[in-house]
């Protein structure tokens, strides 16, 4: 693949695929701000949809991020790219960074990687650690905090996933 043209200096990459015979794939990494839906169309929330991006015509997202995230999401013109980076059957390992308020304990670190309930379902088995030293990346804003309080300290932590289903 070869990096193609720069779309938003704030938002994207768009990458093409200029080796297939046919058409060249398309595969863009977008910085999915926070109350931007990860699907084309609203809900009915204030949240906005992709739709409001100017992608070309034809890519949609591979995974999804919730609305009150933010970080990469891959578009792409390819449907066999999505069930290879998400299906189980293509297990791989995963590593995410998270941004929470309030630095974890290890104690809480620990009780996460054996797994914890969300939504009446356990999450896998996996590791999880701080981040040291600390990457610089940007602050996100916190869900509502109420405006007289001052931000609770943020740390980086990193969960890695190693699925074997």
């Amino acid at each position: 693949m070869v990096i193609g043209d720069w779309q938003d200096a704030r938002h994207q990459w768009l990458f093409t695929n200029h080796h297939s015979r046919y058409h060249p794939a398309v595969l863009i990494a977008f910085h999915k701000p926070f109350g931007v839906l990860s699907q084309f169309t609203g809900d009915g929330s204030t949240n906005r949809p992709l739709a409001e991006f100017g992608f070309p015509k034809n890519v949609w997202p591979i995974g999804r991020l919730d609305a009150d995230s933010e970080g990469l999401l891959l578009l792409s013109d390819e449907p066999a790219w999505n069930g290879k980076l998400l299906h189980p059957c293509h297990a791989h390992e995963r590593e995410y960074w998270a941004q929470v308020e309030k630095i974890p304990t290890p104690e809480s670190l620990k009780k996460l990687e054996k797994g914890v309930l969300i939504q009446g379902r356990k999450t896998l088995p996996c590791r999880a650690w701080l981040l040291e030293p600390q990457p610089e990346v940007g602050r996100v804003t916190p869900c509502a905090p109420p405006a007289t309080r001052k931000p609770p300290p943020f740390d980086l932590f990193a969960v890695f996933t190693a699925r074997t289903e």
